[in-house]
């Protein structure tokens, strides 16, 4: 093997490397092995376009004495401070993601393309832009920056949330921050009229005080706090009244029972208590509290408000989900269950998960339902125009009898009576006494009509009664050989069930 020697006399004695560029016009000297970073020659970064005074200006600022040691928040509301009025015509096309995103965390490009975004959007254009893009235009918004009023400031808010809050995460973060703008600022509460903890709080208000408000309000609070979709069902669809009577009235029974029994009430129970607790205004936004030490109170409606103690943040108000409650939603699928059942509904809901308290209160309001009805019905009267010329000329021959014979008249008003009001519920009751069902002769006739297309009415007017009465009868007799009722009354007009129509023909003839 060659020495090393012999090999670099090799190399220098060759003319041809002597000549070459390698070695010409060099001086090699020894150099340290690592160098600090300062001493590495940096490439010149390539820049599209020139980076604007303004821009460099804002880049420097957090270098100032005055404001280097401050926190990233203070220093973010000073540079935007310096940058409010600033205009740019440089679009960006690129992807810009970032958390918190602030005006150091962005390239100059980003920037000079965030700052003709921001240009487009106060001229009423609003452009497709990286969602970062939006965040930080929103911090600006809440800091104060780019709005001549608080007022102004809530406008342009909302009109983000219009334009760029379906789709993104922008909507559930800018929804709380507009509230605490509102509430920061002193904003009148009608800024929030429209916001869910309000229609929230004022749903959980109506239910505190059930027993002094309307069904009408009862079930509308009822349905915007249920996780089951009342609206939706078929049940309710087919019989509104009915579902709100009985569902507002188990609210306010079951309402009753907690007061009484429990040591939470059953808002609380659905919902949660009131509590007092450390607010932190526009959490996980980049803000700066540049209002200062202040001491007030904020009321958003009876079961919401704020305090501002010395710049520290105090909210009392309920404390949960604040969202429609699982269990009330249990309870409404329970009065839909017990309802399809007692009615006969064709659709029948499984799933029933309620106590054994809330299935007596519940089916105790489905009976009152049932018993109302029958006290309407028993207190309507038909009268049958028909029948009135019969009624005076039997008084007019009572009336002569009486003139004539006073002795006789007894027996002579009794037979004209007889002869003209000659009871054809009594030749009803008769026909069909004999027949192989449980029925007699009235209800059988009624069942003949509802089979066969005749005057059910009639028959039962005929009979002295009501078809209502008549039904429920039938039903009750029959029960023990359908386990079902067999007539629907539901509508007001009495029905034969269909699935039982043929196996009834069979038991009564035409």
């Amino acid at each position: 093997m060659a020495d090393v020697n012999d090999i670099i006399t090799l190399v220098l004695d060759d003319e041809k490397l002597k000549n070459s560029s390698s070695f010409g016009g060099k001086v090699y000297t020894d150099e340290p092995i690592l160098r600090p970073a300062s001493a590495l020659k940096r490439p010149a970064p390539v820049r599209l376009n020139s980076v604007p005074e303004k821009i460099k200006e804002m880049r420097e600022l957090p270098y100032r004495n005055d404001i280097r040691w401050q926190s990233r928040e203070r220093i973010f509301y000073e540079q935007a401070k310096l940058m409010e009025d600033y205009e740019d015509d440089c679009p960006f096309s690129g992807s810009f993601i970032m958390y918190y995103p602030t005006y150091g965390s962005m390239t100059t490009e980003q920037l000079r393309g965030y700052f003709t975004w921001r240009t487009a959007v106060r001229k009423g254009e609003y452009p497709e832009a990286p969602v970062s893009f939006v965040f930080l235009y929103i911090y600006e918004l809440l800091n104060g920056i780019g709005a001549g009023t608080p007022e102004e400031g809530y406008g342009k808010l909302t009109l983000i949330n219009e334009h760029y809050g379906s789709g993104s995460a922008v909507r559930s973060y800018l929804n709380r921050w507009i509230k605490d703008y509102v509430i920061y600022n002193r904003l009148p509460a009608s800024c929030l009229d429209n916001s869910e903890d309000k229609s929230f709080d004022e749903a959980v208000l109506v239910l505190m005080d059930c027993t002094g408000r309307s069904d009408e309000d009862v079930f509308g609070a009822i349905v915007r706090l249920s996780t089951y979709k009342i609206e939706g069902s078929t049940f309710y669809k087919a019989y509104p009244e009915e579902f709100r009577t009985v569902a507002c009235g188990t609210y306010r029974r079951l309402s009753e029972h907690y007061d009484s029994h429990n040591k939470k009430t059953l808002c609380e129970k659905y919902f949660g208590s009131r509590v007092r607790m450390p607010h932190y205004m526009f959490a996980s936004a980049v803000f700066y509290d540049h209002a200062g030490k202040r001491s007030f109170v904020y009321e958003v409606d009876p079961l919401q408000k704020f305090e501002c103690m010395n710049g520290m943040w105090f909210s009392d108000m309920i404390y949960g989900s604040r969202k429609s409650s699982k269990e009330l939603g249990e309870l409404m699928r329970a009065v839909d269950h017990l309802m399809r059942k007692r009615f006969g509904f064709r659709h029948r809901l499984g799933g029933c998960k309620a106590t054994k308290t809330e299935t007596g209160i519940i089916g105790k309001e489905i009976e009152g339902i049932f018993e109302q009805k029958k006290r309407e019905e028993a207190a309507k009267i038909e009268i049958d125009v028909a029948k009135l010329g019969g009624i005076r000329h039997a008084a007019d021959i009572t009336r002569e009898k009486l003139i004539v014979d006073e002795e006789s008249d007894t027996e002579d008003m009794s037979a004209g009576i007889e002869d003209n009001t000659a009871p054809e519920q009594m030749q009803v009751c008769e026909e069909h006494a004999g027949n192989d069902t449980p029925l007699d002769g009235t209800e059988y006739r009624f069942m003949q009509c509802l089979l066969y297309g005749g005057d059910a009415e009639g028959a039962a007017r005929a009979a002295g009664t009501m078809p209502s009465l008549i039904a429920d009868s039938v039903n009750e007799k029959l029960f023990d050989l359908f386990a079902d009722t067999v007539i629907d009354f539901s509508g007001g007009v009495p029905e034969i069930i269909g699935d039982y129509a043929e196996e009834l023909k069979g038991m009564i003839h035409e």
